[in-house]
């Protein structure tokens, strides 16, 4: 449903602004096909000072070659003359042109349809321009301060291994059974060196697969497990027998065929995601500081109470 929803949102959004550039817009298209950027001639920095018109725009400036070069310049960081070499500016120019449309077209549509004068528009940009200055904040008064040495990390990881163990897995097959005097009797007998498969298909009071109330074959892992179940199998090895009382009185004799145990990761491996855990939670504990530090200095009113109770 929400893959749904969001495909119609931009679909609807995509006819949306095909309209406003419909309305607003009036493209030469055959100019636009015909621009090449990476051309010899007449050269990169010519087309930055071409005055064509590629788009006259209702009520608005139009757009010129010379607007594209220029966006498109400001689009590599080791400039364009490069870009050009490697074949990437004509790659480039369909999206940036239309960069260029949506700028001019969109505030049009704003301004006409008075938007900008909505109180749940200026709710959204007061947000925004928040969350912008807030990242900033973050960024430039918060973030130098904060270190993660290797130590840190690693006093962490040692602390901390098992959230970095891998979990045991178990390689079973399995018998079930309605009574306890039947499962143990099979578990006797395999113990005994009988062969599984002839039990499978002989033992007495066997429960049918298909009304098994527990999936207990194949390669499973420890915290998938009931928590009984993986306590029972702990420390078994390949070959062993268990005998597990499961849920309505059904009783599961396993065989375990297979053992991975538990293995901690390298350090070297978790240390990256150990850094950036730490590094946020330092950058969460300056933000409280300077909290606090704020609330000492402006009055602050407070006017939700706690419920009673």
């Amino acid at each position: 449903e929400a893959k749904s929803t969001t495909a119609q949102k931009r679909k609807a959004l995509e006819s949306y602004y095909s309209d406003l550039v419909k309305r607003y817009a009036h493209i030469d298209e055959k100019l636009l096909k015909d621009l090449d950027f990476e051309a010899a001639k007449p050269g990169f920095q010519a087309l930055t000072k071409d005055a064509r018109i590629l788009a006259r725009i209702e009520g608005g400036e139009p757009i010129t070659v010379g607007n594209l070069a220029d966006a498109l310049a400001q689009s590599y960081f080791h400039g364009a003359e490069r870009a050009a070499t490697e074949k990437k500016l004509n790659r480039q120019k369909l999206i940036g042109f239309d960069a260029l449309v949506s700028k001019r077209i969109v505030p049009l549509e704003l301004a006409k349809a008075h938007i900008t004068e909505r109180d749940d528009f200026k709710r959204l940009v007061t947000g925004y321009e928040t969350r912008m200055l807030f990242a900033r904040f973050l960024e430039k008064v918060i973030a130098p301060t904060l270190k993660v040495e290797e130590a840190d990390a690693h006093r962490y990881f040692e602390a901390h291994k098992a959230d970095y163990t891998a979990p045991a897995f178990f390689t079973l097959e399995s018998l079930a059974f309605s009574d306890a005097k039947n499962a143990q009797a099979a578990l006797d007998k395999l113990r005994a060196r009988a062969d599984f498969r002839w039990m499978s298909a002989n033992a007495d009071g066997q429960v049918k697969p298909a009304d098994r109330k527990l999936e207990v074959q194949g390669t499973l892992v420890a915290t998938g497990m009931p928590a009984d179940l993986a306590a029972l199998l702990s420390g078994a090895a390949a070959g062993d027998y268990r005998l597990y009382a499961g849920p309505d009185s059904q009783y599961y004799v396993l065989h375990v065929l297979g053992v991975k145990p538990p293995a901690v990761q390298v350090f070297d491996d978790v240390r990256p995601g150990i850094k950036d855990k730490l590094f946020a939670e330092g950058m969460a504990q300056a933000v409280r500081d300077w909290a606090a530090k704020l609330r000492k200095l402006r009055r602050v009113e407070v006017f939700v109470k706690k419920a009673a109770g």
